[in-house]
């Protein structure tokens, strides 16, 4: 059952592919020296993590409820909580024990 987590949470994530513009050489052909724009020349791009695949791991959890929206807000602060535990133990303890 961990690999079948893990695999949504991967799914969840975003990721950095090659770009589908320039397909990765950063300009726009071999000959034309101008920059991509899509990747601004570094041949990557980020990748949006699937949002079903989120929408899963939250449900697993315990922490979405039908019609229940999702907002995620980025800080840029750090704050370091200990003792905390990981959304992985949560979504492992509830798939262990039958909750939903």
């Amino acid at each position: 059952m961990r690999r079948v987590v893990d695999d949504i949470g991967e799914n969840a994530l975003a990721c950095t592919v090659r770009c589908p513009i320039c397909e990765g050489i950063g300009r726009r052909s071999l000959n034309d020296l101008t920059t991509c724009h899509h990747c601004e020349g570094t041949g990557k791009v980020t990748e949006p993590g699937r949002l079903e695949s989120a929408r899963l791991l939250f449900k697993v959890a315990g922490l979405l409820e039908p019609g229940v929206a999702i907002s995620v807000t980025q800080n840029v602060n750090t704050v370091v909580v200990e003792n905390l535990p990981t959304l992985e133990d949560v979504i492992l303890a509830n798939l262990v024990s039958g909750e939903r």
